[in-house]
């Protein structure tokens, strides 16, 4: 595929901006699963660690915080 600078810069750009908004994503449902665990809420527990089991991240928890990572791509 031929691309031209402008264009390929345009595409990491929005390459870019996805990825930040899947991180983002992911931080606020850690933080909604982080919340649901101070309630026990097992039933939201199961339903975000499912989720993300589904996208192929890990999740790890620690002493300081819940830690994620991408298991496959």
């Amino acid at each position: 595929m031929n691309y031209n600078l402008k264009e390929a810069v345009i595409t990491m750009d929005k390459q870019k901006n996805s990825y930040i908004q899947n991180v983002n994503k992911t931080e606020s449902l850690i933080a909604e699963l982080n919340q649901a665990r101070l309630e026990k809420n097992f039933d939201r527990i199961k339903e975000i660690r499912d989720s993300f089991k589904e996208q192929g991240i890990v999740l790890k928890y620690t002493p300081q915080g819940t830690r994620w990572r991408i298991e496959k791509w």
